[in-house]
């Protein structure tokens, strides 16, 4: 038994996401591993990644995360 799909294809388009360092820490925190974890490990995850966007440099206090959306279309046999 094969697949019920034939003709795949996947589109990739590249985009960037611009977003305050207050947005982007407001991001980190809705991830269950900084909610369920201790007020150390939020204070390390913050830490993290205030430091990982300040070597980013950001333009205007804003910050461009690259981002993608992946894209897959098939013919159903």
């Amino acid at each position: 038994m094969g697949s019920p799909f034939m003709d795949a294809e996947r589109t990739e388009l590249p985009w960037t996401w611009h977003r305050t360092l207050d947005q982007v820490l407001g991001l980190v925190a809705t991830y269950s591993i900084f909610s369920t974890g201790s007020s150390e490990l939020r204070h390390r995850i913050t830490g993290s990644a205030t430091t990982l966007l300040g070597e980013m440099g950001g333009n205007d206090e804003l910050y461009g995360l690259p981002m993608a959306t992946r894209c897959w279309k098939a013919a159903r046999v």
